[in-house]
């Protein structure tokens, strides 16, 4: 979009030079405010749509630590043998 909007202001920048292209450029210039505020429009949506997938990739990772540290904690809260551990078999 922005390529195209360039080859538009430099079209409507070569026309003006004529008598006519003045009158021409004049409605190139509304075409191309309005392709830019699309670009601009599309852009946002682009943005809000990453932002809403990094904060759901930052939850994931988020809940994903949380059950990695239970298990962790778990792990290191069991008795060792010979130790707390009181089993005969050991």
């Amino acid at each position: 979009m922005a390529i195209a909007i360039g080859v538009e202001i430099a079209v409507a920048t070569g026309a003006a030079t004529t008598g006519v292209g003045l009158i021409v450029s004049g409605g190139a210039a509304a075409l191309i405010a309005r392709q830019a505020a699309k670009m601009i429009s599309e852009w946002s949506k682009i943005i809000d749509a990453l932002s809403a997938l990094y904060a759901s990739i930052n939850a994931t990772f988020g809940a994903g630590g949380a059950v990695l540290d239970g298990n962790l904690n778990a792990v290191k809260a069991f008795p060792k043998p010979g130790g707390g551990y009181d089993h005969q078999a050991v």
